[in-house]
């Protein structure tokens, strides 16, 4: 039972992202002491299946992929992924069986990851610890599946609303949405209440979109649509007897997938590491400025439909975005003449960007991202690019010092000059509150109202919750109250009625 079509991934795709990852390494520097782990490197080095559910997850967008592999790198290095074992996590949440991979499958024949949600109780654990356990449990299952998708199963049975922790489950949907791309292949909650009707439907709202279709609310009466009939756990009334209980990791022998996750030592460098985005000046990675904006307004502009040399994008505006304390937009710049073509990049105020790699020579069908960072303490105004490039033809030399001859001699009124000429855009919902140096801030209130937005929902929500579990064990109480005082109130009616019925007899005695 497929859900959708999963695009297919050429190789070229996935070299490419390879190429820019490594490329961005090198460019960018590595924003994590120590840069990423060993074991991610090789993994992005030597095996495409990793790299393929990336550019899935992204429907085949590269630099929206690159972008989901970097993050996920960091986070994989900053929470030591590779290094959670099962020695270094709490045993007694390990072994308690809050989570585990169930031998039933789904109708598809992916393994169970089971959540026993009345096992966790809100308030009574550490969290920081059952996020290692959790993190382990994930890379563990994918290793023993051979990093096959797997199925999350919140199993709700006898749950309330005590076992329900808002905070903790939207972390657990941002793990997988953010570092697990094309991973999951349904999501199914078994057996809720009616009572958490609400709260669930907060939660398919941090859900992506994708995940969202894969979600499965099933019960007792029609679990074997997503569980085949032999595998319907006995938990849940099935014959699959299957109980938890620790058991050390077995790793699959089959050659493949089995080292997607595994903690592979294996030392790759794309490129050193040793310099940082802060330690670069904006003079060493933007030596080409233009004299003023009129200048740059004046020089002929080629769009990618009348290019013949570069194919630019985007075609007309740099779009920068706010990542960590830096803001920065992306330009691709890709070789569509049959020969080597030459490439340099100028701006209006060379003061306020640093551009990355500011020059460079491009073979046939060859592309490059290029990285533009404004630098902090400057005003945001209508600043522009021009990327310039020259064709070296079948024969010319790609040697740096001959091509910077090359530009040298050329003027940049020559015809052989192809231009195209960007603006410097910010996104919609930052514009109106960009004022005179302002910008950080900007992007600072846009994110943060969105966070803030979702935080006062939890934060409402939770507090309902609240009042909603004390209403019900007050209600609770009062049927028991209630109870109580119809079993009293009954006996005294029929001691009373049993009192009246041999005075009654009495009486008949007497006259009889």
């Amino acid at each position: 039972m497929v859900l959708a079509e999963v695009k297919q991934v050429s190789g070229e795709q996935i070299r490419e992202l390879r190429q820019r990852f490594a490329e961005k390494c090198e460019n960018d520097g590595v924003p994590v002491k120590g840069g990423f782990h060993p074991a991610d490197l090789a993994r992005i080095n030597d095996n495409d299946i990793w790299l393929t559910k990336f550019l899935q997850e992204k429907d085949l967008n590269v630099n929206e992929a690159l972008n989901m592999l970097w993050e996920t790198c960091i986070w994989r290095k900053e929470f030591g992924t590779n290094d959670i074992t099962a020695d270094n996590i709490r045993q007694d949440y390990r072994d308690a069986g809050l989570y585990f991979p169930h031998t039933s499958r789904d109708v598809d024949g992916k393994v169970l990851f089971m959540f026993r949600c009345k096992l966790y109780q809100r308030g009574s654990k550490d969290l920081d610890e059952l996020k290692r356990v959790l993190v382990y449990w994930i890379e563990r299952t994918i290793r023993e599946q051979n990093g096959d998708l797997i199925t999350p199963v919140f199993d709700m049975t006898d749950c309330g609303l005590s076992n329900i922790d808002l905070p903790y489950t939207q972390y657990i949907i941002n793990v997988f949405k953010n570092y697990y791309p094309e991973q999951i292949n349904y999501i199914i909650i078994y057996d809720m209440a009616w009572i958490l009707n609400a709260t669930f439907q907060v939660i398919k709202k941090l859900l992506p979109a994708k995940a969202v279709e894969r979600l499965k609310f099933l019960n007792a009466k029609n679990v074997k649509e997503f569980v085949e009939k032999d595998n319907v756990p006995a938990l849940w009334k099935g014959t699959n007897k299957y109980e938890y209980h620790w058991t050390p990791e077995k790793l699959p022998t089959t050659n493949g997938t089995a080292d997607i996750s595994s903690n592979n030592n294996k030392k790759v460098h794309f490129a050193p590491q040793s310099h940082t985005i802060e330690d670069s000046s904006p003079s060493d990675v933007t030596s080409h400025s233009l004299n003023s904006s009129s200048a740059m307004d004046k020089s002929q502009n080629v769009n990618n439909q009348d290019s013949h040399l570069l194919r630019v994008t985007p075609s007309e505006a740099i779009i920068f975005n706010k990542v960590e304390n830096e803001l920065y937009g992306q330009v691709q710049l890709t070789n569509i003449d049959p020969h080597p073509v030459t490439y340099k990049i100028k701006t209006t105020a060379p003061e306020k960007f640093r551009v990355r790699p500011s020059s460079g020579v491009l073979t046939k069908g060859g592309t490059q991202t290029i990285n533009v960072f404004f630098n902090q303490g400057h005003t945001w105004n209508r600043d522009k690019f021009l990327v310039m490039c020259m064709s070296l033809g079948a024969d010319a030399s790609t040697d740096q010092q001959h091509v910077a001859e090359l530009w040298k001699n050329t003027p940049s009124s020559s015809a052989s000059i192809e231009q195209h000429r960007l603006r410097c855009q910010l996104p919609d919902d930052t514009k109106e509150g960009v004022k005179s140096g302002s910008v950080f801030d900007s992007f600072d209130s846009s994110s943060n109202r969105t966070q803030t937005q979702m935080n006062h929902t939890l934060t409402c929500i939770t507090e309902t919750l609240h009042r909603l579990e004390g209403q019900t064990r007050w209600t609770q109480t009062m049927q028991w109250v209630s109870c109580l005082l119809f079993i009293v109130l009954s006996v005294a009616i029929i001691y009373i009625l049993k009192i009246e019925i041999n005075n009654n007899s009495y009486e008949y005695c007497l006259k009889h």
